[in-house]
């Protein structure tokens, strides 16, 4: 039997001293068995065994490594050797945060996409306005413009705005759509001096704008025409070839366009996310309020050739059939390409685009717009569609109109109709135009809509030669009340 002398024996003592405080300090602290044994080896000999890290916390030398106990309250001190305590456990990481879900999803019943309210699984049925101001802007090239200034810095009205949304959440309403400003010189959403591209000061107006509206429980559409002028987006759109993409075609036809078009909605929802906007009062972004072609620039002009599309496919301009194809194509891999670009920020968002109904099945020629919808609505991704359609008009009964969108009596994508109104030549008296307005509504029922928003709730600032239209609020708000959720609960009936 080896015995200790006196020496060998105080300095054994010594050591199991020690390793006793040091386990004493270590419980003290809180942790396994095993962290207490490890950590007190750690003080003991000074050093730490592989892969963990010698760390000083909170006055304590310790040993830090994945899995290890540690105190929420600490996560500061643990972040200066590179761990974070996530849930009581250290980690090299925090994991990334849950994204933001939107209140309203899309789902398919019986055959028919319909919106619901994720939280209770109720059927959603968007019903409301648009809110749209206008007023003389002034242009890039230095002209001036009667336009669209919503949230345009220094004209954005927040008491005008919040008495609006009062006076639709009053009537029953549950969403209102507006538009983003894009063509001024300065003060729109674009702006070359800025990272993002955006201009800061207009972005926080439509963050107020959104803030109002949820706390008076309603739900908010952002749609867009195209890219903000002033801003790079607008730069790299006008970098495409116009001998080969002129006009509104290179939006949608070029490489340029569609990158400009998916950079901006991207830079956009960020911007909205990373500026406090309450992501889950947006129901929907409209990519396109109202997506056209030009049939008098290229590639509509031309005869003959090839051309080659953001898609990456070539088209034959000699064949009529080739062209068709090229269009309607185009605005699929438009809508797939923006789409795509705003889930990669915002997953849970619902994205849609919007048109108007085509004069002839697939087309509209008269004044040189021209588009195809069959693509849109039977092969993209996107989550809903906006179909236009305004009663009075004679050149097209509602029947003709749906047979030329191409929009059969059921689709998986739920259909809005988020803009409709009464004009007054064909409504004279505010009543008949809300009797015009729900006679509307029961017919796009037969054909799936899932939606109305009028156009447009108080705007009273006409433009130029434009035929005058009820608003919601004309005549001490006749339609707005006619029209109202609480008068007709079910716009079917």
């Amino acid at each position: 039997m080896r015995t200790v002398g006196r020496s060998g024996f105080l300095a054994v003592l010594g050591t199991a001293a020690s390793t006793f405080v040091a386990l004493a300090l270590v419980a003290a602290a809180g942790g396994t068995p095993v962290d207490r044994h490890l950590d007190a080896a750690a003080l003991v000999a000074g050093r730490c065994p592989p892969r963990q890290t010698s760390a000083v916390i909170a006055g304590r030398r310790t040993c830090l490594y994945v899995g290890k106990r540690c105190r929420t309250a600490q996560d500061r001190l643990y972040h200066r050797y590179g761990f974070h305590c996530v849930s009581g456990r250290l980690a090299r990481r925090h994991p990334a945060p849950p994204p933001v879900e939107h209140a309203i999803g899309v789902r398919v019943v019986g055959g028919n996409g319909e919106f619901f309210i994720r939280k209770t699984g109720e059927k959603f049925v968007p019903r409301g306005a648009t809110y749209l101001r206008r007023g003389t802007v002034v242009l890039t090239d230095g002209s001036s413009s009667f336009r669209e200034n919503t949230f345009v810095v220094g004209v954005y009205d927040a008491t005008r705005a919040e008495n609006a949304l009062t006076q639709m959440q009053t009537r029953g309403y549950n969403t209102v759509k507006i538009l983003i400003d894009q063509g001024c010189q300065d003060g729109c959403s674009g702006s070359r001096g800025t990272r993002d591209g955006l201009n800061a000061a207009y972005i926080a107006n439509v963050v107020d704008f959104l803030k109002r509206a949820k706390t008076r429980d309603l739900y908010v559409d952002i749609a867009a025409e195209n890219v903000p002028a002033n801003s790079r987006y607008d730069a790299d759109l006008h970098s495409a070839d116009p001998n080969v993409f002129g006009g509104r075609n290179g939006v949608f036809l070029s490489q340029e366009g569609v990158r400009a078009s998916a950079s901006f909605w991207e830079a956009l929802v960020r911007a909205l996310k990373t500026r406090g906007a309450p992501l889950d009062t947006i129901r929907a972004f409209e990519i396109a309020e109202e997506a056209w072609y030009q049939a008098q620039y290229p590639p509509l002009s031309l005869s003959s050739g090839k051309v080659t599309t953001a898609n990456g496919m070539s088209y034959d301009m000699a064949s009529g059939e080739d062209t068709l194809r090229m269009l309607d194509d185009g605005f699929v891999y438009y809508a797939d390409t923006v789409r795509a670009a705003i889930k990669a920020v915002d997953p849970t968002a619902l994205v849609g685009m919007g048109f108007f109904p085509p004069q002839r099945p697939n087309r509209w020629l008269n004044d040189g717009r021209f588009l195809l919808t069959g693509g849109v609505i039977q092969r993209s991704t996107l989550d809903w569609l906006d179909l236009h359609h305004y009663p009075g008009i004679p050149s097209l009964t509602f029947e003709q109109a749906m047979q030329n969108f191409g929009l059969p009596p059921g689709t998986p994508k739920p259909v809005v109709m988020g803009e409709y109104g009464a004009f007054k030549f064909a409504f004279p008296t505010s009543q008949q135009a809300v009797q015009g307005l729900a006679d509307w509504d029961r017919k796009s029922c037969a054909y799936g809509y899932d939606g109305w928003l009028l156009w447009t709730w108080d705007t009273d600032e006409g433009l130029p030669g434009e035929p005058p239209l009820w608003n919601a609020m004309t005549d001490g708000g006749a339609v707005a009340q006619g029209m109202s959720p609480k008068s007709r609960p079910d716009p079917c009936a």
